[in-house]
């Protein structure tokens, strides 16, 4: 059976809605999946080193790397550093933020500028993506974590994507 991750940040940890995030499909054990609140594309990148064997690697992470600063193309160096390691590799483009809900952010409209940048770059470059960010409207707890009803409709997305892989 392949070994198939899913890793990224605090939305794939199910931060704000009790840990059962998008990622977790009800009967679909054989999926490792590591969330780290707060992790950047660096830290993703650690953890796959850490991983070892992975057939089939989705990540869902950028808003932390945005969130500290970080351009678009450091972003994209990491995706790719990632593609070397896990051929297989599957970005999920996250929901965008909720800009009314940043209050505690300078410049909330610049994340989801750079969020739109990663996208179309992704984009030009033909990578194996599930598209959140032009599929879902962001509804969140806190202005970055979907709500659980946008979890459930990014876990149907994400089962749609992973019903395809499985029959093969």
């Amino acid at each position: 059976m392949a070994r198939i991750a899913v890793i990224g940040d605090s939305i794939v940890n199910g931060y704000g809605i009790g840990g059962k995030s998008f990622a977790y499909v009800p009967g679909r054990d054989e999926l490792v999946i590591q969330g780290i609140n707060g992790a950047t594309t660096t830290d993703v990148l650690a953890k796959i080193r850490g991983m070892g064997e992975i057939d089939v690697l989705f990540t869902y992470c950028g808003i932390n790397d945005f969130l500290a600063g970080r351009s678009v193309a450091d972003v994209l160096d990491a995706y790719h550093r990632m593609r070397i390691m896990v051929p297989c590799h599957v970005i999920m483009m996250p929901v965008g933020v909720e800009e009314s809900e940043l209050l505690y952010i300078f410049n909330p409209t610049g994340i989801n500028r750079k969020l739109a940048a990663l996208r179309r770059a992704l984009l030009e470059e033909g990578v194996a993506m599930i598209d959140f960010y032009s599929r879902i409207q962001p509804v969140t707890i806190d202005g970055i974590h979907p709500t659980q009803a946008i979890h459930n409709t990014m876990r149907r997305l994400f089962t749609a994507y992973l019903e395809g892989l499985w029959n093969r």
